[in-house]
Parts: C-alpha cells; sequence; structure tokens
C-alpha cells in the first residue's frame, strides 16, 4: 500500500494506491536495478505487508554490450570458459572468482545470479524496442552503482555480417516470428536499422557518448578471425 499523503495531487486529498507483489517487485528490481532479493513479510491485514529488499552487491561487474546478433553471448561465452584467457586478462577478469552471466532484459523477472563477479548482457538497442525513455540512464546505471569495479566491452560486428547475421537469426526464429506480433514489430525496426549503416553508427554514438560519463569507457571487442580488444577512444579515431 502506497499513501500519497494529505495535500497531494495537486490539492486534492491524499490518496492511497494499493500495489501487488509482483509490481513491487518488478520497480525494485527491473525498472529500477538497485536491488537484487526482494522478500514479503504478511503483516495479517489484506494489501499490507512490509517489504524487505536487498541491495546488490557486485565486486566486478563486466557489461559486454553491442546490438542483436553482433556476438555477445559468443564473446562472453569465451570470457567465462577461460578467465585465464589474455583477452579475459586484459579485462582484468579474476581467475579465482566465479564468475556468473546476468541477462540485462531478465532482470526483475529471474532470481538474480548470485556470485560477486558477474558479466552482464546488455542490448544497447533495448529502448527502441521496449520505448524506454532513459534508455541507458536508469537501470543500467543503478546495476553498475553496486558494483565496486566496472569494465565495459562493446561488441562490434561490420555492418554487412551484422545483417547476415542478423537475418540468419530471424530465418531460425521463423515460428516466434509468425505467432508473435510484437516480434514481428521489433523484427522489422531492426531490420530497417542494420540496412541503414548512418543508424547503426548513430546508435553506437549515442552508446560511446553515455560511456563517456564513466573514467574508463573500456574496450571495443571485434571478430577478426580471433578477438581483439582496442581502448574505446582510440577505437573512436579510427575509420569505420
Amino acid at each position: 500500500m502506497y499513501d500519497a499523503g494529505p495535500g497531494a495531487g495537486r490539492g486534492r486529498a491524499g490518496q492511497t494506491f494499493f500495489l501487488s507483489e509482483p509490481a513491487i517487485r518488478a520497480i525494485l528490481t527491473g525498472h529500477r536495478a538497485t536491488f537484487g532479493k526482494v522478500d514479503f513479510i504478511d503483516t495479517g491485514h489484506k494489501g499490507r505487508y512490509i517489504v524487505i529488499a536487498q541491495k546488490r552487491k557486485i565486486d566486478h561487474l563486466v557489461v559486454v554490450a553491442g546490438v542483436q546478433a553482433s556476438g555477445k553471448s559468443r564473446l562472453i561465452d569465451a570470457l567465462v570458459a577461460d578467465p585465464r584467457s589474455p583477452m579475459a586478462q586484459q579485462l582484468g577478469m579474476d581467475t579465482n572468482a566465479e564468475w556468473g552471466v546476468q541477462q540485462f532484459g531478465n532482470l526483475g523477472r529471474k532470481e538474480p545470479v548470485d556470485t560477486p563477479s558477474v558479466v552482464l548482457h546488455y542490448n544497447i538497442s533495448k529502448h527502441l524496442i521496449d520505448g524506454d525513455i532513459y534508455q541507458h540512464n536508469r537501470a543500467l546505471n543503478d546495476l553498475i552503482s553496486t558494483a565496486k569495479k566496472v569494465t565495459f566491452v562493446t561488441m562490434w560486428t561490420p555492418p554487412p555480417q551484422l545483417l547476415e547475421n542478423f537475418k540468419r537469426g530471424r530465418t531460425n526464429n521463423w515460428r516466434k516470428f509468425i505467432l508473435s506480433q510484437r516480434h514481428r514489430k521489433k523484427t522489422r525496426r531492426l531490420l530497417e536499422m542494420y540496412e541503414n549503416e548512418a543508424s547503426l553508427h548513430a546508435l553506437y554514438d549515442d552508446w560511446f557518448a553515455f560511456l563517456q560519463h564513466y573514467s574508463d569507457p573500456g574496450f571495443v571487442a571485434t571478430y577478426e578471425p580471433e578477438y581483439r580488444l582496442t581502448p574505446v577512444n582510440e577505437w573512436l579515431l579510427t575509420p569505420r
């Protein structure tokens, strides 16, 4: 239950709103990602309960970002499979730590990854699909604020290869494409962007501008035919 208090709502009398447990959980762990686990204690009164929210505690957060079909999942698999690899060591990954993988889209939907070291799978085009007007500036910032150390890795795939990867994935997901109107809309919007290189570059430019708010914007990862990490500020000076 939420009480707006007297005088709330432009001079109107106070209003009381009842929020369900799923709604509270979604607000605390999804829309705002500061909290991980949320427990509810029944007070014995209908519609009233005590909420105990535990703040996330992350030692090292590695944010692997990019657009759909750019190769984020494959890069994450390589990092987690061998934290002793030169690439993982360049990112400062602790070889003695247990690394968990967190899908950003699952925040608030599933139990949080219960490891102090986390690799985050982040789609930089998500706001184009879900309409989040805050883009990267709310839930992602919340999650970053809970980590002692953050490393960014942005996956870049040349537009022609990216378009080919996306079309191949769309073919593999034909059943979902046929049955889901939302998925068809999402697919068409991404396809339009992938076919327009200027739009794709603009999306990445917005992401890199966001990274400039941090002391270390991290690396750009490319695959040619092995993974290569280039500091973001160095990569931005090279022609794409």
